[in-house]
């Protein structure tokens, strides 16, 4: 597999490098220093995945991340020290499929970039799931939730979220079992991650398909999606 990874710094590039050839030597992995030269590569490399800084020389991550959406569907991550709520939603809303904070460990990068690739890869693998007593169907192959004649899209990450949500219907799901249901492990920041997925849910449930309070909240443990109408 070939990924690239745009970053102007040389020892993240070294430590993603090391990361690779120690815990999947199979990667090639091809990098650049600038934003523009990014987006010329993802053309011209077509590669497996990309992984995207945000603080970069020559323009802001962001717009590379939004020119590359233009034409590509490749999966990119993106590696930054920007933590915030405000800058995790930015980054999803724009196409990013993954967001993970600097500083973070080798083998988290490759856990999360596994998962993504697995079910980047082969989302037509799983069917429908029905929530009767909310009159809700998720179809996990392509993002759709329906409700009467209301729908909504979810993205990947998103989706494999409610799915948790929606076949444990009533039952508290810890930020941890999440967590896992959607990178494999916990990880630290997984827990203000999550939120920002949560609540881009709720808003797509609540303006799409005119349904609200469908996902409940038990704080400082997770969320569970309500049992009754």
């Amino acid at each position: 597999m070939k990924f690239l990874i745009i970053e102007d710094d040389p020892e993240i590039v070294e430590y993603v490098s090391i990361a690779f050839d120690l815990g999947w030597p199979s990667v090639n992995l091809i990098s650049c220093h600038q934003g523009n030269n990014g987006i010329e590569l993802v053309e011209k490399e077509s590669p497996d995945l990309v992984i995207l800084d945000l603080g970069l020389p020559d323009i802001d991550g962001y717009e590379v991340l939004k020119q590359i959406r233009l034409f590509s569907t490749v999966p990119i991550i993106i590696i930054t020290v920007r933590g915030s709520e405000a800058n995790i939603v930015k980054g999803l809303e724009r196409g990013a499929n993954e967001y993970l904070v600097k500083p973070f460990g080798q083998l988290e990068l490759i856990a999360r970039i596994k998962t993504l690739l697995r079910f980047h890869n082969h989302q037509d693998m799983t069917h429908p799931i029905v929530c009767e007593h909310l009159a809700l169907e998720c179809n996990p192959s392509t993002g759709q939730i329906t409700s009467g004649t209301y729908s909504t899209f979810l993205t990947r990450t998103e989706c494999l979220i409610f799915q948790k949500l929606i076949v444990n219907a009533g039952q508290v799901i810890t930020y941890e079992e999440l967590a896992e249901a959607v990178w494999g492990c916990s990880y630290p920041n997984s827990t203000d991650t999550l939120r920002v997925y949560i609540n881009r849910i709720r808003t797509k449930i609540e303006r799409e398909l005119q349904l609200s309070e469908v996902i409940k909240p038990r704080t400082g443990i997770g969320y569970y999606l309500k049992k009754d109408n």
